[in-house]
């Protein structure tokens, strides 16, 4: 009983897409102006959404990924854990001087003056 249920609640679901709704508003004014009788409109409308329905029911879920567990902050750590690593891995392979919060682009630390020699 509770596989036919599921069943209905995921064609109930596939009958809530607004674009199988729009495609099959669209297939029912298309048949009305080719002249089809109130019949014919009704029955695609029908069609395309058995179609979509079933389509729906065939097809495999797609796997939902789990919600991040992390906070807001530590997110934000992870995130720049993730920059450093990067800026690290630039740096050695174009064997640039590292840089730290502490120093600037130069490597002379923040409180140093760049004297110009003339």
């Amino acid at each position: 009983m509770r596989a036919i249920l599921e069943l209905l609640m995921r064609a109930i679901e596939e009958l809530r897409d607004p674009w199988a709704l729009a495609f099959a508003a669209a297939s029912a004014y298309a048949a009305y102006l080719f002249g089809g009788h109130d019949w014919q409109i009704v029955a695609v409308a029908v069609a395309v959404l058995a179609v979509r329905v079933a389509a729906g029911l065939l097809l495999p879920l797609a796997p939902v990924p789990p919600a991040p567990r992390l906070t807001s902050e530590e997110y934000v750590i992870a995130r720049r854990s993730v920059e450093a690593a990067t800026i690290s891995r630039v740096t050695s392979a174009h064997r640039l001087p590292s840089h730290s919060p502490d120093t600037g682009t130069n490597g002379r630390s923040s409180g140093e003056r760049s004297r110009v020699r003339v």
